[in-house]
Parts: C-alpha cells; structure tokens; sequence
C-alpha cells in the first residue's frame, strides 16, 4: 500500500484469480450465458411494452391520415400527391405495423431494428410527399417511429455486452468440448498403443518359444534321420532324370536308323514292317516304361525283317555307336532291358522314400514351425507400425489440446475479468 493510500485510508485490494475444476467448465459457462440472456429477456420485456404500445400509436395514426387530407380550399397539385401518395403508404406502413413481434429476445430485437428500417423506408417515400399535406400527422408519425428507435438504443446498452458475453462463453464451451474430444483421441490412441504393444509381446514370446522348438526339432536325430531320408530321394530322383536322358538318348540315335529302315520297307511293299519300325521308335523316342517288356517284344518282332534292311543296305549304318547297337537282335534290346529295370527299381525305391517322408510327423512338424515363425514376425511388424502411427496420433492430439487449453483459460479470464487456475485436467 502506498503512502496517499495509507494517508487516505484507501484499500487496495488484489482481485483473487478464478479456480475451478475441469468439470465445473460447462456448468460455470451455462450460469454466465443464463445471466446474460436473463438481462436481454429483461430489457427486451421493458422495451416490448413501449414498442407494442407504439405500434398501436401508430395503427391509429396511420388509419386517420384519410381523413386528415384537407378538403376544396387544397391546391388540385397537392390534391393529386394526396390521392396517390396516401394509399401507397398506408399500405406500406401496414404491412410494417403487421408483422408480428417475436418472444425471443435476441429475435425481437433484430424484428425491431428491421421494423424501424421499414418505417423509416416508407417515410422517406411516399411519406415525404404527404408531408407537404399534412405536416402535424406526419411529424406524430415520426415520432412514435423515433420511440421505438430510442427503445433499440437502450436496449444496445444491454444488448451489446449481453450478446458479448454469450459469444465468449460459446468460444470458451467449443474450446472445451475440443478439449474433452482431444483427451479422448489422447486416451483411444493410448489405449491402442497398449493393446499393440501387448500383441507385440504376445508375439515375440509365442516367436521365441517356436525359435526354440525350431531349434531343438533341427536337432533331434528323428530330424536328421528324416533329412537323410530326403537326401537320398533327392538323389533317387536325380538317378532317374539321368535314365529319362539316357534312354532319350538311346532314342535319338537310333531314329535317324529307323526312319530310312522304314522308308525302305514300304519302297520294297513291306508295310506291315514299315508300319512297325514307325511305331517302335515312336515308343523309343517317348518316356521310359514299367512295362519294359513291351517295348522288347515290339523290338523282338521287327528286328529280323530290320536287320535284313540292313544286310541288304549296309550304308544305313552311319558310325561305330549304330553299329554296335545294331549288331544283332539283342544289343538295343538288352540296353532298353536294363535301363527298364534300372528304372522300376529306383521308381520302387523312391516311391517308399516319399511315402516315409510324408508320412513323417517331424518334417510336417518343421513345416508348421517355418509358417508359424513368419507370421509371428509379421504381426510384430505390424504391432510396431501401428504403435508409430498411434504414438504420432496422441502426440498430435496433446499438441492441440494444450494449445486449446491455453486459449480456453484466455477466453475464461476474458469472461470472468480474473485470471483463471483449472484443476483436474484429464491425463
């Protein structure tokens, strides 16, 4: 306190801040928007009786001004401005004076400024004209118009900081419900960070369990029994594409033989020969079969009438390998025999090898574990992305709420004229 005040007996006191709780907002804002709109409600009824009293004021003026015009001793011009200028207005002003004065404060101040702009429209038409005709009737007229504007200016002194005061408290009631909605963003993007981190959990502890069944399965010596299994069916199968190459092969370099062996047995008439030749080293020329001895027999039947052919045209025999196949009768037949033989015995073998390996409960355990263990790092991949997206989600909705916060505490301390504490603020 400062020295005059002290002298002068003055106080000077310290106006407290506003505290109130987070939730005591709204209810707070709906008694500041109930006190104002009580005023308006208030000034409006007081200004409602003089106006609609006016109003009447003016029904009455407006239906005399007939009978106001003056009679024979009126000049013929203002006679004709009468005539024409007096209906005009009265049904001007009536439409005006006819229009019904809402209940709601703010809204029968708006009909009352737009009541006055109408009149005031009106006078300045063709009331201007019957002024010149009647000047006293006119002058009443303007005068029970100009009540109602001085209504409309006393309301203004209540009006404007009224309606001001319900604008601030609707700003500061959208500030907290974008409050209360940013903390429900904040807390859903929460609680989805905690339910991904916990799916990401689950999944790098059920991850870490398959990793080491996977382990122990890899070796167990069920497992290496069953790998070994696989190696050799791996290399049966090879054994029988190098028979499909070598009895392709076999074929190849006969069928130059058989071709001109053919075309010679039907130049001689021989079809029947001709026809059998064709067919055989078709046969040749296609896969290995189980069934080697029907290509032997085949073989067996045409090969005396194929090697007279060749008796008869030793110039079919190209090289040393055609003439060691075709020696005599059983050199291409023993070759398809063995190959054959080879062939159904390795088919045999793996055939038994595929059937243990499917039948193998360690390899299809192995199998499960190797499709379990990616999907498991996907959905820990996924978890992870989403715990981003989120985290960014809530960061971005606290960034908003404290600076709606900030603004909301401004609009309160603009409303109440105090600084402004809130308590209880959601985390």
């Amino acid at each position: 306190m400062g020295f005059l005040d002290r002298l002068l007996g003055r106080r000077v006191e310290e106006e407290a801040s506003l505290t109130l709780s987070f939730s005591e907002i709204p209810g707070y804002l709906d008694s500041h928007e109930a006190e104002a709109r009580t005023e308006l409600a208030k000034a409006a009824a007081g200004s409602r009786k003089v106006i609609i009293a006016v109003i009447e004021e003016l029904r009455a003026e407006i239906s005399a001004l007939p009978d106001a015009v003056p009679g024979d001793d009126l000049h013929p011009r203002l006679r004709h401005v009468a005539s024409h200028a007096v209906p005009s207005f009265m049904t001007s002003m009536e439409n005006t004076l006819s229009r019904p004065m809402p209940e709601e404060p703010e809204a029968f101040y708006k009909e009352c400024v737009e009541f006055v702009n109408a009149c005031s429209k009106s006078m300045h038409g063709q009331g201007r004209y019957i002024a010149a005709v009647l000047p006293e009737e006119m002058k009443e007229i303007r005068q029970s118009i100009a009540v109602v504007g001085r209504e409309i200016n006393s309301m203004n002194e209540v009006f404007g900081p009224a309606q001001k005061r319900i604008a601030q408290s609707s700003e500061a009631r959208n500030l907290y419900e974008s409050i209360v909605v940013g903390f429900e963003g904040h807390k859903r993007a929460g609680m989805a960070v905690d339910e991904a981190g916990s799916e990401k959990s689950e999944a790098a502890a059920h991850l870490k369990i398959l990793k080491k069944e996977y382990s122990a399965l890899s070796e167990s010596s069920d497992y290496r029994e069953a790998m070994d299994e696989a190696s050799k069916v791996k290399s049966l199968e090879v054994d029988l594409r190098t028979l499909d190459e070598e009895y392709s092969a076999l074929g190849s370099a006969t069928s130059n033989l058989f071709r001109k062996s053919a075309y010679l047995a039907e130049k001689e008439g021989d079809r029947d020969h001709a026809r059998q030749i064709t067919a055989f080293s078709a046969l040749l020329n296609g896969p290995l079969h189980e069934d080697y001895e029907r290509v032997t027999g085949a073989y067996e039947t045409l090969c005396p009438a194929l090697m007279e052919i060749i008796r008869k045209n030793p110039d079919l025999i190209k090289n040393k390998h055609e003439a060691a196949l075709f020696a005599d009768c059983s050199v291409l037949r023993n070759s398809i025999q063995d190959l054959s033989v080879r062939f159904n015995e390795i088919s045999v073998t793996l055939r038994e090898g595929r059937q243990r390996l499917e039948a193998s409960e360690i390899l299809s355990e192995k199998a499960s574990l190797e499709s379990q263990i990616p999907l498991q790092r996907d959905i820990i991949s996924g978890a992870e992305m989403r715990i981003s997206d989120e985290e960014i989600h809530r960061g971005t909705a606290r960034e908003k709420t404290e600076c709606h916060l900030e603004n909301l505490k401004q609009a309160l301390a603009l409303l109440s004229g105090r600084e402004v504490v809130i308590l209880g603020i959601p985390a």
